[in-house]
């Protein structure tokens, strides 16, 4: 059974002044995740690409530093350089939507 602090009492004002210096704190790791991932660019390669010939669903490796994106007339492929594979083809579905290479320096 759980008893709450009485309303006006400095209990419950401190539990209100931490709950409300939560909300912001998490407000600002919120705007700092948004921020982060505004600069995450994508491969200079699938950027020039058509849409037509970049893969449909968005994967981990298009804003990774750790993938080397590459096509030709026929074909567009990424190689992972961590993994040391290819990660993505148009002719081969791999698709790898979540991936911590991007961690990897």
């Amino acid at each position: 059974m759980l008893i709450y602090p009485k309303r006006g009492s400095f209990l419950h004002a401190d539990l209100q002044a931490m709950e409300e210096e939560l909300l912001k704190t998490m407000k600002l790791l919120e705007q700092e995740a948004e921020k982060t991932e505004a600069k995450q660019e994508q491969s200079p390669t699938l950027t020039a690409l058509d849409a037509a010939r970049r893969p449909k669903i968005k994967t981990a490796c298009e804003t990774c530093p750790n993938s080397m994106w590459f096509s030709s007339p026929q074909e567009v492929k990424c190689y992972c350089r961590v993994m040391h594979l290819i990660s993505w083809s148009a002719k081969e579905s791999n698709l790898i939507t979540m991936c911590d290479g991007k961690l990897i320096d």
